[in-house]
C-alpha cells in the first residue's frame, strides 16, 4: 500500500521488516543461535523459526535488553505477531 515514491529500491533496513520467518530443515541450530544474534543486533522485533522436522515453531521476541525471549509452539497453538496482534495465526 505504499505510493510509488515510498517503494524501496535498495536493501531493506531493520525498520522495514515487520517480522522474519526462517524455515529450517537442516540448519536448525544455526537458525536458533547464530541468526538470533544477527537479528537481535539488527533490532528485528520478532522472528519465527519453523522446525519442519520437529513440527514446532520457535517464536523469538526482542526484549528491552536487546536479546530474544523464545517460546515454543506446537500444532494447535496460536501465534501472535507483534506487528499485527489482531491477525489470528496457528501452528498446523
Amino acid at each position: 500500500n505504499k505510493s510509488g515514491a515510498d517503494v524501496m529500491t535498495g536493501e531493506p533496513c531493520p525498520e522495514d521488516i515487520a517480522f522474519l520467518v526462517e524455515v529450517s530443515y537442516s540448519t536448525l541450530d544455526y537458525d536458533l543461535t547464530t541468526k538470533a544474534g544477527v537479528y537481535a543486533r539488527a533490532g528485528i522485533a520478532q522472528y519465527f523459526v519453523i522446525d519442519v522436522t520437529g513440527r514446532v515453531v520457535y517464536d523469538h521476541r526482542l526484549t528491552a535488553s536487546g536479546t530474544y525471549a523464545r517460546t515454543t509452539h506446537v500444532p494447535g497453538d496460536p501465534l501472535t505477531l507483534v506487528c499485527a496482534p489482531h491477525l489470528p495465526l496457528a501452528v498446523d
